[in-house]
């Protein structure tokens, strides 16, 4: 019997390898099927657990979505529950893995997601290097931004996430030791470096900041420590790509009276004025929202309105018929909820993304807070919740917290 449990959780272990090696060809479909088997063999190879009845504060989120499929008027009830389905099978079924999982187990799933973003990652580079070599053409432009991960069609933003959380998780790897783990920091603060996303920056530089101040209390060469976190910061700072400090150089240069329409338009540009639009809409839907699904629908009629106003020049007016084409969205998470399930659903996501806090003080665990900086932060400048590549990091993140909690819980009982 117990040969038979040894020989399923190794089942479980390849197939969850092959989900995370998934991620950067966007086979959604087959990475959800392989989630749902992978789930099933981890409990078919382990004991009964009694599961906490608090452990439903961690699917609050997804029925907060499911119930708002039954009041959204853009979209049908049968359509929007396939979207349903499609989108948080993955975290839904995470979390139920990850509560089965043992403490073995669940270091060798953190290691398949670091060894999967370092695939990426490596192979990205690699192709962009063998196109420069065909071509003749070593421009530091072909391995910076979107056109690094042009060979999976990866958006840089969500891959300095994937980044990011991989170099948290190899801060307390027990797997990946020595030179390897010298080389896999390396690679990935490269990688960030050249993908240059702003809010990763800043999540990156405050998860820093928190490992400074432990360091600072538990180490006694603490002059030492804070002179090697400033040199090294400064170091980032002074060697970082030209088009790096552009990109900052936007916030810093932010204008509130041109956001669109010309020279000066930019990412920050617009999104804020995508933010402006969103809040529009709050005031017609501020309690329950416009219903799961439904918020890009009324952004698009917003949008429109905007177009007939005599207000704009030409040029915002071109430039506002493009993010119509484009179907741009409110590109901020909590802004989104706000205008899909008003201030209940917003109240329910914000004790969502606490929970985790909660966790990390009850573990004593500074790991986990440090995974929850960026996914908070960069809540605030993309709709993490509406890809598939932005839901399977929220859940492997989520799941981990899910496995903290369940056995802190367990720890109170005994």
């Amino acid at each position: 019997m117990n040969l038979k449990k040894n020989y399923l959780k190794k089942s479980a272990d390849i197939l969850f390898l092959i989900q995370i090696f998934t991620l950067p060809f966007f086979v959604e479909h087959i990475s959800n099927i392989l989630i749902i088997i992978t789930t099933c063999l981890y409990i078919l190879s382990t004991e009964r657990i009694n599961k906490p009845d608090k452990l439903f504060l961690f699917l609050l989120f997804p029925m907060i979505k499911f119930v708002g499929i039954f009041y959204s008027d853009y979209i049908p009830i049968v359509e929007n529950t396939q979207i349903f389905l499609d989108k948080y099978i993955v975290y839904i079924f995470y979390f139920i893995c990850f509560i089965y999982v043992d403490k073995h187990q669940f270091n060798n799933l953190k290691t398949f997601f670091i060894l999967g973003t370092l695939f990426t990652l490596i192979t990205s580079f690699s192709y962009n290097f063998i196109l420069s070599i065909n071509v003749g053409d070593f421009n530091i432009e072909n391995f910076i931004y979107h056109k690094l991960l042009s060979l999976y069609g990866l958006h840089s933003s969500y891959f300095s996430l994937y980044l990011l959380i991989s170099l948290i998780f190899l801060l307390n790897n027990k797997t990946i030791i020595g030179i390897y783990r010298i080389i896999s920091i390396v690679l990935i603060i490269i990688g960030l470096i050249l993908l240059e996303s702003r809010i990763i920056t800043i999540s990156a530089f405050l998860c820093l900041l928190f490992l400074m101040f432990k360091y600072v209390r538990t180490h006694k060469n603490k002059n030492i420590i804070l002179f090697g976190f400033i040199s090294v910061s400064l170091l980032v700072i002074f060697t970082i790509p030209q088009d790096y400090k552009k990109r900052f150089e936007q916030i810093y240069n932010f204008d509130s009276k041109k956001l669109i329409g010309g020279n000066y338009e930019n990412g920050v540009t617009q999104r804020v004025f995508l933010w402006k639009l969103g809040i529009n809409i709050l005031h017609d839907y501020p309690l329950i929202g416009v219903g799961s699904n439904s918020d890009q629908f009324y952004l698009n009629k917003q949008l429109e309105k905007e177009i007939n106003k005599d207000i704009y020049k030409p040029s915002e007016i071109k430039a506002i018929k493009s993010y119509l084409k484009r179907n741009l969205n409110l590109h901020n998470q909590y802004l989104s909820i706000l205008v899909s399930h008003g201030l209940i659903g917003l109240f329910c996501f914000l004790v969502f993304m606490l929970m985790p806090l909660y966790v990390s003080y009850k573990e004593k665990n500074i790991h986990i807070l440090l995974t929850q900086i960026p996914l908070i932060l960069f809540c605030t400048t993309e709709n993490v919740l509406l890809r598939n590549k932005g839901i399977m990091i929220f859940a492997f993140i989520y799941a981990i917290y899910g496995f903290y909690y369940f056995r802190c819980l367990l720890n109170e009982k005994e």
